[in-house]
C-alpha cells in the first residue's frame, strides 16, 4: 500500500509539473518601425555561403506576405510572452504534445518512469496480498497446499 501511495503520489506532483510545461514562449517578432528590409538574395545568395551571421538578427516574412523575397534585418527583438498553462487533470492525454511528452523535453521523464514503477508495483502486491486473502477464506490453502490460516 505504501509503495502505490508513494507512486500515486508522485503522479500527482507530476501532473503539476506536467501543466506547468504546457505554459511555453509565444516567441519573438520585430518591433514596428526598427530594422531594414533588404533583399533576400544579400543575405542568401543563391550561389554563396550563408551570411545571415553578419547581421543582428535575420526575419524572414511568413510566405505570401507582400514583403515576398525580403528580409528584415538588425531589428529590435520585442518577446511576445507565453501561452497560458493548459487546465490542470489528472489525465495524461491532457498534456500530449506538450514538452511534458517524450516527444517535448522530456524533462519530466525519470519521474514519470518513477511514479509508473512505484503504482506497478504497489498494485501488484496489493493484488497478490487480496488474492492469498481470498484463498485463506474460501478454501485456507495456497496453491501449493501450504495452509494459509493463522495457527493457534
Amino acid at each position: 500500500a505504501v509503495l502505490l501511495a508513494a507512486g500515486l503520489g508522485t503522479y500527482y506532483d507530476l501532473t503539476f509539473k506536467c501543466q506547468a510545461a504546457t505554459a511555453t514562449s509565444l516567441g519573438t517578432a520585430p518591433l514596428e518601425g526598427t530594422g531594414v528590409w533588404v533583399n533576400e538574395t544579400e543575405v542568401y545568395p543563391p550561389d554563396g555561403p550563408d551570411r545571415s551571421s553578419e547581421y543582428a538578427n535575420v526575419f524572414t516574412p511568413p510566405f505570401g506576405s507582400n514583403r515576398s523575397g525580403y528580409v528584415l534585418v538588425n531589428y529590435t527583438a520585442v518577446d511576445l510572452g507565453t501561452r497560458q498553462p493548459r487546465p490542470w487533470s489528472l489525465s495524461p492525454l491532457a498534456y500530449e504534445g506538450s514538452p511534458c511528452w517524450s516527444e517535448g523535453s522530456g524533462a519530466h521523464f525519470g519521474q514519470g518512469i518513477l511514479a509508473s514503477m512505484l503504482m506497478s508495483a504497489g498494485a501488484g502486491l496489493l493484488t497478490v496480498s487480496a488474492l492469498t486473502k481470498v484463498a485463506q477464506r474460501t478454501c485456507g490453502k495456497c496453491c501449493c497446499g501450504q495452509t494459509l490460516l493463522d495457527a493457534p
